[in-house]
């Protein structure tokens, strides 16, 4: 992965594809367990991805809601 990419995502240099395959699950089975998750954006006139919106629910101890992001 890029250095480019790792500063876009604000990944750490330690970051594996083993990390990206877990994070890409988790997403896709928030979807699956929810109906509900993040959407890529892309600028309709030069085509390119430009980031992703939607909704994030972790399951993780005293997180407080849902997050829009």
């Amino acid at each position: 992965m890029s250095a480019e990419v790792r500063r876009s995502l604000h990944l750490p240099d330690h970051f594996s594809r083993s990390d990206a395959w877990q994070g890409m699950a988790q997403w896709r089975g928030q979807w699956a367990l929810r109906g509900t998750g993040h959407w890529a954006m892309v600028e309709i006139e030069s085509g390119l991805l430009v980031g992703r919106a939607g909704l994030h629910r972790p399951e993780l101890p005293g997180w407080p809601g849902i997050e829009i992001g």
